[in-house]
C-alpha cells in the first residue's frame, strides 16, 4: 500500500509526500511494479526531478536498476524524449497529464550525470 502511495505522490509531483513515505518505509524502495518500474522509474518517466533527485541520493543503487524491459530509468526517460509525441499521448488517454519536453530534459541530464 505504501508504495503504491509513493507512486502516486511522484505522479501528483507531491515532494512533500514523496518524503515522508521515503522516511517512514525506505526499504519500500525495492519493490517494483508493474514491468519492473521502481519508484525512479516513475519519478523519471513522470518528469518529477525534485521526486527523482531526493530519490537518487536517498538510494543510489536505483539508478543501475533495469526494468523488464531491460531500461535503467536515464535509459527509460531518454525513450520517453525520443518517442515524446506517442508518449504524451498515451499519457493523456490514461487521464494523466504528460511532463513538457523541457522537464524530460532535465532529468534526462539529471538521471545520466548520475549514472
Amino acid at each position: 500500500v505504501l508504495n503504491g502511495a509513493r507512486q502516486l505522490a511522484i505522479r501528483a509531483n507531491s515532494t512533500v509526500c514523496v518524503r515522508i513515505l521515503l522516511e517512514r518505509q525506505p526499504d519500500m524502495t525495492l519493490v517494483t511494479f508493474g514491468e519492473g518500474q521502481t519508484v525512479l522509474h516513475t519519478a523519471g518517466r513522470m518528469g518529477n526531478l525534485e521526486a527523482a533527485t531526493l530519490i537518487k541520493d536517498e538510494f543510489p543503487f536505483l539508478m543501475a536498476r533495469r526494468n523488464a524491459d531491460g531500461r535503467t530509468p536515464a535509459e527509460q526517460c531518454e525513450e520517453a524524449l525520443q518517442e515524446y509525441d506517442a508518449y504524451a499521448k498515451l499519457l493523456t488517454a490514461h487521464g494523466r497529464v504528460p511532463p513538457s519536453r523541457d522537464a524530460l530534459r532535465l532529468m534526462q541530464a539529471a538521471l545520466t550525470a548520475s549514472s
